[in-house]
């Protein structure tokens, strides 16, 4: 049997162990859900850039096909049989 001050000593032992326990749990969840924050801001991120990217080369699939259109129209056109 314990005396008082052992079994005070013994259930502070158990309790702090069960504290650092808990801590770490927390931490690790704290860990995870940055991990997980930072995961996300960099797909929003590269979605961003993907949205822009596209853009520009719609842009410029537009303005090389006016180019070659107005290209079109200011060269003469030469049949086949001339030379």
């Amino acid at each position: 049997m314990l005396s008082p001050q052992e079994f005070n000593i013994e259930k502070l032992h158990l309790l702090e162990a069960e504290k650092a326990k808990i801590r770490k749990d927390f931490e690790r969840r704290e860990g995870q859900i940055e991990v997980k924050k930072k995961i996300d801001y960099s797909k929003q991120l590269n979605a961003s850039r993907i949205k822009v990217s596209s853009r520009n080369v719609r842009t410029m699939i537009a303005e090389r096909t006016g180019l070659l259109d107005e290209a079109g129209r200011l060269l003469p056109v030469r049949c086949c049989t001339e030379r």
